[in-house]
């Protein structure tokens, strides 16, 4: 098995791909560095995907639901053994931390972004407006610009 960095997970905290040769079952875990910005959220993703790599790796088996009855018992399994650490969930809630922030001034909707947008075609998914988009940053700067 390998854990590997992967810069293109934007929104998702990790991934176990799995794959099978010759009737060896292998998996590669992906970490988001974006995502798993802090220590606790890197031992939740791990704990995680884990789960996952030992229900193909140790159960031999890949259900249709990811997180379904296989996958379910291994994470009460790891909350029985160490229950000091957080509750194995299906999903993340983590509040990303995205360095641009857009937000349209019709709706009032935001949304991050990883890197600021150049085009000046942005439009809202929402109310769909493709003027007023405000960009702030995380750094506490106030906002660069507005695009119209």
């Amino acid at each position: 098995m390998s854990i590997i960095w992967n810069k293109r997970l934007t929104a998702t905290s990790g991934y176990c791909h799995v794959k099978s040769q010759d009737d060896e079952h292998y998996c590669v875990i992906n970490l988001s560095d974006k995502v798993c910005d802090s220590a606790e959220r890197l031992r939740d993703t791990l704990v995680h995907e884990m789960c996952h790599a030992a229900c193909w790796i140790i159960d031999r088996k890949k259900e249709s639901d990811p997180h379904g009855p296989l996958w379910m018992a291994r994470a009460a399994t790891v909350s029985n053994i160490h229950p000091e650490l957080p509750e194995v969930r299906a999903y993340h809630d983590y509040n990303i931390n995205y360095p641009f922030t857009y937000q349209c001034s019709l709706c009032q909707r935001s949304f991050g972004r990883y890197r600021e947008i150049a085009d000046k075609n942005v439009y809202c998914s929402s109310c769909k407006s493709r003027q007023n988009m405000t960009i702030g940053s995380k750094d506490g700067s106030p906002p660069s610009s507005s695009i119209r």
